[in-house]
């Protein structure tokens, strides 16, 4: 009897500290990023707004077309917490800090299974409070949703793997599915799952789960075929730099291999100068844990599924470190095994897994403080949008008027008004005619130093500074300048 009540004393103990503690440091980080910031968040709210009236729509543009680009799943699972009273959307920014909560609480179950006590509440401190997690865990993007849903799954993979029923592997094709259907890199759990079931000749189970997974997402293509005449737009976004077979498409991808190893390492998990040292300890250290836990069973699908995730974000033409989010639990589980193997041959029990805690801990401290700081005394251009500039908007545009604006989500979401995307050309006379030939009657230009771009800046879909517009400036100030067309 004794012995039940201190398991469960210590049972409520890490539940409490790994939902309160991280809790009221997401809250008082909710506002380090301003709704619209990313122009992605203001699109997964425009999708869950359409599904509300019972349709998937784009609600920014005049005509309301069927939504292809932006997957429905999030904003699914965002519909609900529209509903909730309060400004600036916080029903929806208190979602992803549940989000952001759960998957470290069930990491950590996950994580007292596969390392030692001590190595398992390291690593779960580590995803926790690395400056990556504090800052998104109340944002509005689909990387929130996709870490909880990849942790989700790689228990449930764990759990049933040994299992022949179809029922499970039918489950398990559909959570895939729907991984896809919160983020496209969620395919690659349809791809890998079926491969390392395939990989032990279980060809029945994998059959299974490629179909349960397929039939999903084929249906959803089909859709946008007969609705929009295109399948995944961001299908063509992946493949445009690798078009043609030049060097520089390589040349891009191994940019991008560095740029997130340093980013990895050298910035969300151990921010400091020596990048290139962590990058190069982290590393190893991952190799070792791989290693020593093996690649046999699910641990086989876990790594596959990661190493497909990580090639498709260093395929892709633009960086940015969020996509790392859904990523950091293989990273934190790899490397402290990789420490627990060189605390075995060092004979210094967990002397290597505390040094990595407090060595992430400390650099951690400075860059956590500051996203609190400015989340709650501070006003940037980060984490406040220019309120000046979107009151002129609406307060001296009809209603009615219809914009046109490189981001045009957020200019929907900011002021109410129908938008269109302003095409990507550096031709003032061309987007003259374009804007003419649309019926736009307003054209915004702002400062984009902020929106994600490749490395090298300069593709079709990379953001570009418009010259001066062939139109008279009905408004303009720091923020940037809005073009009156009629």
């Amino acid at each position: 009897m004794k012995s039940g009540v201190v398991c469960y004393h210590s049972f409520v103990s890490v539940r409490v500290f790994w939902l309160l503690i991280p809790g009221i440091l997401y809250l008082l980080s909710l506002n380090a990023y301003y709704v619209g910031f990313f122009n992605d968040d203001a699109f997964f709210l425009i999708g869950a707004k359409s599904l509300l009236s019972g349709r998937y729509a784009e609600l920014n543009h005049p005509a309301n077309p069927p939504f292809i680009q932006y997957l429905p799943g999030y904003p699914l699972l965002l519909a609900p917490w529209m509903l909730l009273p309060g400004a600036d959307f916080l029903g929806p920014k208190l979602f992803s800090v549940l989000m952001t909560l759960s998957a470290v609480f069930l990491f950590h179950r996950f994580a007292r299974e596969e390392l030692s006590p001590t190595a398992a509440a390291a690593a779960t401190a580590l995803l926790a409070f690395n400056p990556l997690t504090v800052s998104l865990s109340g944002v509005i993007l689909s990387d929130v949703p996709s870490l909880l849903w990849t942790v989700l799954i790689l228990i449930t993979a764990r759990a049933w793997w040994k299992r022949d029923d179809d029922k499970a592997w039918i489950l398990l094709g559909l959570m895939g599915a729907f991984g896809f259907f919160l983020r496209p890199t969620g395919a690659a759990f349809i791809l890998t799952l079926p491969l390392a079931l395939a990989w032990e000749k279980r060809y029945r189970q994998a059959l299974i789960a490629l179909t349960a997974g397929t039939l999903p997402i084929l249906a959803w293509l089909t859709r946008n075929w007969i609705v929009r005449g295109h399948g995944l737009l961001y299908a063509d976004e992946l493949a445009d730099p690798y078009k043609k077979a030049t060097a520089d498409a390589l040349i891009d991808a191994g940019n991008n291999a560095w740029f997130y190893l340093r980013e990895l390492f050298g910035r969300v998990l151990f921010r400091q100068p020596l990048t290139l040292v962590s990058t190069a300890l982290g590393a190893c250290f991952c190799i070792a844990g791989i290693v020593r836990i093996g690649i046999t069973g699910w641990r086989f699908f876990a790594l596959a599924y990661a190493a497909a995730y990580g090639a498709v974000i260093i395929l892709w033409p633009k960086q940015t470190s969020r996509y790392l989010l859904p990523i950091l639990p293989f990273i934190l589980w790899w490397m402290f095994a990789g420490a627990a193997r060189l605390e075995e041959d060092l004979k210094k029990p967990k002397a290597v897994t505390l040094a990595l805690l407090l060595f992430g801990l400390v650099c951690a401290a400075p860059p956590v403080f500051n996203i609190v700081r400015t989340s709650t005394t501070r006003e940037t251009p980060v984490n406040t949008p220019p309120r000046k500039f979107w009151n002129w908007v609406r307060t001296n545009t009809d209603p009615n008027a219809l914009f046109a604006a490189e981001l045009d989500g957020r200019t929907y979401i900011l002021s109410d008004r129908h938008c269109l995307q302003l095409p990507r050309w550096k031709e003032p006379g061309r987007i003259a005619q374009w804007a003419m030939r649309n019926k736009v009657d307003y054209i915004i230009t702002t400062d984009n130093r902020f929106v994600m771009r490749t490395h090298r800046g300069e593709g079709p879909h990379d953001a570009v500074t418009y010259a001066d517009l062939p139109f008279a400036a009905a408004y303009k100030d720091s923020a940037g300048t809005i073009y009156k067309i009629k």
